[in-house]
């Protein structure tokens, strides 16, 4: 995990578990971008078994269920104190999408 605080990785997940191609992203930014501090952002409702068992080293920040019920809450969430008060302690933060794809790692570029 990362040590120096500087960024952290925080991926939004609202779902049990991912599709093939949700899972092929996160898979790849869990081995680019490992040296990071990775969060999952989920609402507290979701059952998380899914990412127990095919994720390791990484946090998960629960929030409101309201945040996750549609596009709107979800803007709601991003732009909310609550949402940065969470990741406060790190200089960046990377919001990685299940429908990105990241070919290497250039945080620090």
């Amino acid at each position: 995990m990362n040590t120096n605080k500087q960024t952290a990785i925080v991926i939004p997940i609202y779902k049990a578990s991912l599709s093939k191609y949700e899972k092929i992203s996160i898979d790849r930014c869990f081995k680019v971008l490992s040296k990071y501090d990775i969060y999952f952002v989920a609402p507290k409702s979701l059952e998380t078994g899914f990412y127990k068992k095919n994720y390791t080293n990484y946090t998960i920040q629960f929030f409101d269920n309201e945040y996750f019920q549609s596009i709107g809450g979800y803007n709601k969430l991003l732009t909310s104190v609550i949402f940065y008060e969470k990741f406060s302690e790190y200089k960046y933060i990377l919001i990685y999408q299940t429908d990105c794809f990241v070919f290497e790692d250039n945080l620090e570029f």
